[in-house]
């Protein structure tokens, strides 16, 4: 929804917002979860799963081409870093927490290469700044499992 709403013929960067706050959404409820296990334990007998998607390639599947259509929208790529920030201040884990970094630093770079006015640039590097700022908060929080 959030690509389609970006995109020329539609323009639409309220829909695109609020698409992105789902996302984010669903992303929190997800950081948690065991989401690549290859089997599964079904009345006492072990069942064979074909592994899924990983958390890597769930994020890089729903962000890769947001971030494509957002980096030329300064408001867009803007609510998706602070999404992505929030994200992370709810992520226990700590390799989920890179990738996540990993997608914004990615948006931040894209983002920045597109805008002409130093100003949005600079908006655009305080909001990957609240990315960095919540990995640090998350790390002193404690947790440092891996996925």
């Amino acid at each position: 929804i959030a690509n389609k709403a970006l995109s020329p013929g539609i323009n639409d960067a309220t829909t695109a917002v609020t698409a992105i706050d789902t996302l984010g959404a669903i992303f929190i409820r997800l950081g948690p979860r065991c989401i690549s296990a290859p089997s599964r334990v079904v009345d006492d007998i072990a069942r064979l799963i074909a592994p899924g998607p990983s958390y890597a390639d769930l994020v890089d599947l729903s962000l890769a081409q947001l971030r494509r259509n957002a980096c030329t929208d300064v408001g867009v790529s803007l609510h998706l870093l602070r999404m992505i920030a929030r994200v992370i201040a709810s992520t226990p884990l700590a390799a989920r927490r890179h990738v996540l970094v990993a997608s914004a630093e990615r948006l931040r770079d894209s983002a920045s290469s597109r805008v002409t006015l130093e100003a949005d640039r600079a908006a655009i590097t305080a909001a990957h700044g609240t990315v960095i700022a919540a990995v640090l908060r998350a790390s002193l929080d404690g947790d440092p499992r891996t996925v």
